[in-house]
């Protein structure tokens, strides 16, 4: 291969990665992928055990050590993935922290409204009223997401941001990145 065809096909790739649209494309892949992988989550917890309040099984409700495993597994696992997509898809992007760090935020932020719609439709609680939808979701009798209290919204969100600042690190120097 000459070098105006190695050229060539560099230019092609960066035009590829610059065009209109690309961020919101990827960012929305993103989003469903974490989505997938959040809800997969479930199913490993599950199938490590993992219950709501029932017997045989690891309760999370009203047991510490097990709601703080599921919060850091619901942390990481859809952070990693997405992290690593992103890595991927805004690798050769001029504003690539940035990019990456707006589409991980946009992955938190989905979660966390999702979570409060749903609750906000099952307690028949207005959404805006957050002070009041956030203790019944993780305090109530009969919680829809013991995990979702204040302090897990404050982690996964710093998660996000060390997640994102990971991701768009430029690899070490004689590598492809």
């Amino acid at each position: 291969m000459d070098a105006y065809s190695r050229m060539d096909k560099q230019g092609n790739l960066l035009s590829k990665y610059n065009r209109k649209g690309y961020f919101w494309r990827k960012t929305v892949i993103g989003i469903l992928i974490s989505g997938l992988t959040y809800i997969f989550s479930f199913v490993v917890l599950g199938l490590f055990g993992f219950t709501y309040d029932s017997r045989p099984g690891i309760p999370i409700i009203g047991n510490y050590s097990a709601l703080l495993i599921f919060k850091i597994v619901l942390i990481v696992l859809p952070f990693t993935v997405g992290a690593l997509y992103f890595r991927t898809a805004f690798r050769l992007r001029k504003h690539r922290v940035i990019e990456t760090l707006t589409a991980m935020l946009l992955i938190w932020l989905t979660e966390k409204v999702a979570i409060l719609a749903i609750s906000s439709m099952i307690y028949s609680i207005g959404i805006w009223d957050l002070p009041r939808l956030i203790f019944r979701v993780s305090h109530g009798g009969d919680q829809s997401a013991p995990w979702f209290t204040v302090d897990y919204i404050f982690f996964s969100f710093i998660g996000c941001i060390i997640f994102g600042l990971l991701a768009s690190k430029r690899k070490k120097p004689g590598y492809n990145a």
